[in-house]
């Protein structure tokens, strides 16, 4: 069988795609929760007005080597199904919000080393932000509506503008009518089975063997580790979804580091202890005492000038701020396997996002306890033991305590947020935003300063260890 006829059968691709009669067409945009809060344009086009729902997705991408490799940014789950059902015209007023979203951003600094794909319909190609999107290392993932000869056009002059470009296998379209513009290919692995996805992929190997230019395999919505393994040893490039969160048969880590020993002297610090005492308690252990000097030396932290001895760095930082760095220690793994990073880039990106709310809506202005909060709340999955022990075992606020014990309060809610997030549960963040009186583009300004800040800690992390 061929491999274009192959796909087609694999993906169900002979569905009908035309969009709805325009009789049918509600004039209500559903990106917004008010029914009549929204208006079609002359056309039948839906018009989204100012971002007042999530819309955004936002997934973490593995390479072959299991190191994070990039970010997934697209439409979430529930406007993808709403844009699938309704219509082109729908899909694009999503799309254009999803952009909106993104265009105040700098996105620059999230492709340095790495990149950031960008997955949409090809009729967004012509959107005006798009233009202003920087060309290092973007990838525009691209869904086909278009007859061949359209789409072969608009993927030629976005490459001609510097982008690289890819596309999302859904569609029955010719891979060979693009030849060398495409780059990257986005696979919906969960929409095949076994057997499928081996006969894909190896197809795939043999058509971009002949190829002059590479061809990357991307494979998303994989689930569970066993579904990672498999395609990795398939030979796809790299990997996203469920997976990459998932703690089936997660065991707690090895000790690299002596996390009682921080947990020690984080009572230390709660406990009013003098600051020569808590030097004094970090000093046998040089390995921690480096990591955490590496820590605060970090472009995450901004400080003016370098820190070279814990006595200085207390000084410096102060009891709350000390606290804080300290206890990233404890995520802190010698040689991490991908569960461990992503558990590391999972508590640090909530601890950063939820400081980052502080002041904001009915959130207060205590930014300490936001980011403790954020960080405690996995330390559960890290140490292998309930929120209700580890609140006994280390002396916290008494906000951050009760929250992790689920008392409802705003710290509460705005840790409901976060996780709504992480889940890509889009009803969920819509129902937290509201409790917590927080605009959805302060959340995306948020969230993406997040995974900036996320960038400027790791190259600490990924230094060498001593």
């Amino acid at each position: 069988m061929r491999l274009f006829e192959m796909l087609c059968n694999c993906f169900g691709l002979r569905l009908p795609h035309e969009e709805k009669p325009q009789a049918e067409m509600s004039p209500m945009v559903p990106v917004q929760a008010t029914p009549d809060a929204s208006r079609v344009k002359p056309g039948g086009v839906p018009q989204v007005p100012a971002q007042t729902h999530s819309v955004m997705a936002c997934e973490t991408v593995l390479g072959r080597d299991e190191h994070i490799a990039a970010f997934r940014f697209s439409l979430n789950r529930a406007l993808l199904a709403r844009g699938h059902e309704r219509g082109a015209s729908y899909q694009a007023a999503y799309e254009d919000a999803f952009l909106r979203s993104l265009a105040a951003r700098d996105l620059s600094i999230l492709t340095e080393g790495q990149r950031v794909f960008l997955a949409l319909s090809d009729n967004s190609l012509d959107h005006p932000v798009i233009e202003t999107l920087p060309r290092k290392n973007v990838v525009l993932l691209l869904g086909l509506t278009q007859e061949p000869s359209i789409a072969a056009s608009r993927l030629r002059a976005a490459t001609e503008r510097g982008f690289e470009v890819g596309m999302q296998l859904t569609r029955s379209e010719e891979i060979s009518a693009f030849g060398a513009l495409i780059e990257w290919l986005d696979v919906d692995a969960s929409k095949l089975n076994g057997l499928q996805l081996r006969h894909l992929a190896g197809e795939l190997r043999s058509y971009r063997s002949l190829r002059q230019r590479p061809l990357h395999l991307l494979a998303r919505n994989l689930q569970t580790d066993d579904d990672f393994r498999f395609c990795h040893h398939a030979g796809f490039d790299f990997f996203c979804g469920a997976f990459a969160l998932r703690r089936d048969g997660w065991r707690p880590p090895s000790n690299q580091i002596d996390r009682l020993r921080i947990i020690d002297v984080l009572n230390q610090i709660r406990g009013g202890a003098d600051l020569d005492v808590i030097a004094s308690a970090l000093k046998p252990d040089p390995v921690l005492t480096f990591k955490l000097l590496r820590y605060i030396n970090s472009a995450g932290i901004g400080l003016q000038q370098h820190v070279d001895s814990i006595s200085r760095a207390l000084i410096v930082l102060g009891r709350d701020r000390f606290y804080r760095w300290l206890s990233l220690l404890l995520f802190d793994f010698g040689k991490p396997s991908y569960r461990e990073q992503m558990l590391t880039a999972q508590a640090l990106g909530r601890a950063r996002f939820m400081e980052l709310l502080a002041g904001h809506g009915t959130l207060p202005a205590q930014g300490d306890a936001l980011f403790m909060l954020g960080l405690f709340s996995l330390l559960d999955v890290l140490l292998g033991q309930t929120l209700d022990d580890i609140v006994r075992t280390v002396d916290l606020p008494v906000p951050v305590a009760a929250a992790l014990q689920g008392q409802p309060g705003s710290l509460s809610s705005a840790l409901a947020l976060a996780r709504a997030i992480e889940d890509d549960d889009a009803n969920g963040i819509d129902q937290w935003a509201a409790d917590c009186k927080l605009s959805h583009e302060l959340i995306t300004d948020a969230r993406l300063a997040a995974l900036v800040w996320c960038r400027q800690v790791g190259s600490a992390t990924a230094a060498p260890d001593a």
